[in-house]
């Protein structure tokens, strides 16, 4: 009996061959899907951060104004007074003009309505000035109003002197007075703010500024 030998080492090399090729043509294949994916998965990513981003920012947004949030109360006091059969209210926040000859026309004496009151002495060179002052209201972190002041030499007079500013309160209980703008005789001034004010009294350059922009005069 005869035993027939053969050689197959070609054909496993051919099928190892082929084998490589098909590995590398799915490799190929993947590569170029995934380059396909890229700008899909670029856009996908990138509109995920942009969304979280904005959500973050109006979340500190909110925070930033709760914080900044301040509540003033003011309280008017009312006070009567009755002068015969003329009442008078006297309101904090409003301007009256009493009309003195029907006061007296409706009352027996003066000195009912008027009670005689001693004026310390004056010298004859004393100067009584008027001066009346407003408040603007600012959302800051180191005070919350401007003040504009007005001096005056008679009530019906038009003001020598108008001044803006603002007061700073000091961790010492004292206060610092930062001026603004002001108008008198000689015209409309503006003061200066710079670094070198703005680190004399702790207080942000930008927030000076947006105060000082508050100033009606």
């Amino acid at each position: 009996m005869s035993r027939v030998i053969y050689d197959s080492s070609a054909v496993d090399r051919y099928i190892s061959e082929l084998s490589k090729r098909e590995a590398e043509v799915t490799r190929e294949r993947a590569i170029n899907n995934y380059i396909k994916e890229v700008p899909y998965l670029v856009f996908k990513w990138g509109g995920m951060l942009l969304i979280l981003g904005i959500f973050v920012w109006i979340l500190g947004h909110a925070i930033s104004n709760a914080q900044s949030y301040q509540k003033i109360i003011k309280n008017e006091n009312l006070n009567t007074f009755n002068y015969g059969d003329n009442q008078f209210t006297n309101d904090t926040s409003k301007d009256h003009v009493i009309d003195v000859e029907e006061l007296l026309a409706n009352n027996n004496s003066v000195s009912e309505v008027f009670p005689t009151i001693e004026e310390p002495a004056q010298s004859v060179d004393s100067v009584r000035d008027y001066y009346i002052f407003d408040t603007v209201p600012f959302v800051g972190k180191y005070f919350n109003e401007v003040i504009i002041g007005r001096t005056f030499d008679a009530p019906n007079s038009p003001p020598t002197l108008e001044y803006c500013y603002v007061n700073i309160a000091q961790s010492n209980g004292t206060s610092i007075k930062v001026d603004f703008i002001s108008i008198d005789q000689d015209g409309r001034f503006v003061h200066d703010l710079d670094e070198e004010i703005s680190k004399s009294v702790s207080v942000p350059l930008h927030e000076l500024k947006q105060a000082r922009s508050k100033c009606t005069i």
